[in-house]
């Protein structure tokens, strides 16, 4: 008979859990519904409260209390506002091609709340000047008509449940490209500098201090 251990096996990103990444990179909210043991006041007869639209905020990858890899997704409440008049095509992706939207011609404007994370500012740009608008990893310096463009990126996010500070330390001079691919957890820097998910490994300034914790909550997200 096999041990208990053996039945289990780090979840991955595949069926389900992928959907909901999908989710999360497309910008697709889901409806969400609490059960009795959520909804204190529910209302009797009742087994369910409908509770609104909800987006996929950020994924990542941890240790569950059992030791094995699961994968986890933090939901933030959408307005009705925000997505009311939004049309998502549900159709496979070789039938969309042939299909040209229709799109808006007069796109209207609708008011809508938010809260978000207060950033520091400065922080990101005393590290943009530090590095010269040039991407610690990948080596590209963006240029526009009003001048060079760059991008910061926390290396532990910001938000809830992660709580990463806004210092210089857990920030990263990055392109565009290389930001999205940090944020969704396609690669990850090691202790050393160097990379994982590519070749290569991270520039530096003697100036910029870069928090290993940081690094190393990076690459727990990423499943490493």
């Amino acid at each position: 008979m096999p041990l208990l251990a053996d039945r289990f096996a780090d979840q991955q990103l595949v069926r389900r859990n992928k959907a909901l990444a999908e989710n999360h990179l497309n910008g697709i909210p889901i409806r969400v519904h609490r059960g009795q043991a959520h909804v204190p006041d529910m209302p009797e007869g009742f087994r369910y409260r409908y509770d609104g639209l909800y987006h996929f905020a950020r994924y990542w990858q941890e240790r569950g209390k059992d030791r094995f890899t699961i994968w986890r997704f933090r939901l933030q409440k959408a307005s009705v506002a925000e997505y009311a008049a939004e049309v998502v095509d549900t159709r496979p992706s070789e039938s969309i091609k042939a299909v040209l939207p229709g799109g808006n011609t007069a796109p209207s404007r609708r008011l809508s709340k938010i809260t978000r994370v207060v950033r520091c500012s400065s922080v990101g740009d005393w590290l943009k000047q530090l590095h010269d608008f040039t991407c610690q990893i990948c080596g590209t310096r963006l240029e526009t008509p009003a001048g060079p463009y760059a991008e910061t990126c926390h290396i532990q996010p910001l938000g809830r449940p992660h709580n990463g500070p806004g210092v210089a330390e857990n920030v990263l001079c990055l392109g565009s490209n290389c930001h999205v691919l940090f944020d969704e957890l396609s690669l990850w820097i090691n202790d050393d500098r160097s990379f994982g998910g590519r070749v290569g490994s991270l520039r530096a300034d003697s100036r910029h201090n870069i928090s290993s914790d940081a690094l190393q909550y990076h690459r727990r997200m990423c499943g490493q």
